[in-house]
C-alpha cells in the first residue's frame, strides 16, 4: 500500500498535459482547466433553504396553504401571506416572506394544505446570505 502523497505524485507524474489556450466556455466542452478558478464569494448571495420541506409565513396555527413550489435555479421570490407556504427544496433561494423551513418529514400534505408539527423556530433551516 502507498500513502495519499506518493499515489498523488504518481498521478502528477503519469498524467498528460496539454498546451494551455484561453476559449470562450462555449468551445470548451471536454477540455480541463489549466488553473483554478476561485470564487469571490462561497456561496449563493440569497438565503436558501438547508432542506426538502416547505418556506412558510407563521399564522399562529399549524395548517398552511400550499400557493407553489420552489427548486435549486428557480428565479421566483413569492410573496407569502400569514398561512401561506410554498414546497422548497434543498438549495432554492428562501422567499424573503418566510420565517422559516419547515423539514419535510414534520409535514403531511392534503388536498393543497400543509400540517406541520412541530412548528419549526424562527429561521429555521434558512442558510443566511
Amino acid at each position: 500500500m502507498i500513502t495519499v502523497e506518493q499515489a498523488l505524485q504518481k498521478i502528477d507524474e503519469n498524467v498528460l498535459r496539454g498546451p494551455v489556450a484561453k476559449l470562450p466556455l462555449q468551445k470548451a466542452l471536454g477540455l480541463a482547466l489549466a488553473a483554478d478558478v476561485i470564487s469571490p464569494i462561497n456561496k449563493p448571495p440569497f438565503a436558501q433553504s438547508a432542506m426538502d420541506g416547505f418556506a412558510l409565513k407563521c399564522n399562529g396555527g399549524t395548517v398552511f396553504k400550499l400557493i407553489g413550489e420552489l427548486k435549486a435555479g428557480d428565479a421566483e421570490n413569492p410573496t407569502l401571506k400569514p398561512g401561506d407556504a410554498v414546497r422548497i427544496f434543498t438549495g432554492a433561494a428562501v422567499p424573503a416572506t418566510a420565517d422559516a423551513v419547515a423539514r419535510q418529514e414534520d409535514c403531511t400534505l392534503a388536498k393543497g394544505f400543509v400540517t406541520i408539527s412541530p412548528l419549526p423556530k424562527q429561521i429555521a433551516n434558512i442558510r443566511p446570505m
